[in-house]
């Protein structure tokens, strides 16, 4: 319009003036959640470690490493609806290792038992109503197996856990079992699954607790892992 050309000085020192003002408050407002989230990473660092103890990995360092934050003068091109910080995993699984990026060290048995432990405190919290576990026992056997099944259930106390696993402990903490398998049949392939009886459950946690032929003894170690499974869920 022709007030704006004429006074184009005037608007231009006003939107000036606004956006310095606009980039000043989410400056402070940027700094602000930063200091929030490093106060509550100190508090999640806690509790990763805790629970990264209980699974087999009690000599473990976990932080949450911050970048610096940029000055006011040059945050305008950093500004973001995330904010200013670029928060960083870093983990130290063993003694005697500094702490370096989790996403660059970390092993599949490793990262198997932290995404537990995360789920695990983010449940706390969360509004998800089901979880699933794609081979959470990736690399763990025995002890450290039987940790993550008790885990597990102290999940699924509160909200369903669907979870793939080849390890006995943990199907025999599970409520309910599916048999997966697949059969080729006239050139096709199909995936069949049945859900088993508390029988059939039993042969399955022999059947994966390695024996080949399925022995009286394999079965009665399979029956007494499933009691105290159930024992203990029993017991949360």
């Amino acid at each position: 319009s022709l007030d704006k050309l004429e006074n184009c000085s005037q608007l231009y020192e006003k939107l000036e003036k606004d956006r310095e003002l606009s980039v000043n408050k989410i400056y402070e407002l940027s700094v602000k959640l930063s200091e929030e989230r490093k106060s509550v990473a100190k508090n999640l660092s806690k509790d990763i470690m805790n629970e990264l103890s209980e699974l087999g990995m009690e000599h473990s360092k976990f932080e949450v490493v911050f970048n610096e934050l940029p000055t006011l003068s040059e945050c305008e091109n950093f500004l973001s609806a995330k904010g200013l910080d670029k928060p960083e995993f870093y983990l130290s699984p063993n003694v005697g290792q500094p702490l370096k990026p989790l996403v660059k060290i970390i092993s599949g048995g490793e990262m198997s038992r932290f995404m537990l432990a995360l789920k695990v405190i983010t449940s706390k919290t969360d509004e998800i109503e089901t979880l699933i576990f794609d081979e959470i026992d990736t690399g763990i056997s025995g002890k450290i197996g039987q940790a993550v099944a008790q885990k597990l259930a102290k999940i699924a106390h509160g909200r369903q856990v669907l979870c793939v696993t080849h390890l006995a402990q943990i199907a025999a903490m599970a409520d309910c079992h599916f048999y997966i398998a697949k059969q080729v049949k006239d050139d096709a392939t199909y995936t069949e699954v049945l859900r088993l009886d508390e029988e059939g459950m039993v042969e399955e946690i022999s059947r994966l607790s390695g024996g080949k032929d399925i022995s009286s003894q394999a079965m009665e170690n399979a029956a007494q892992m499933k009691k105290w499974s159930n024992d203990f869920k029993a017991a949360l």
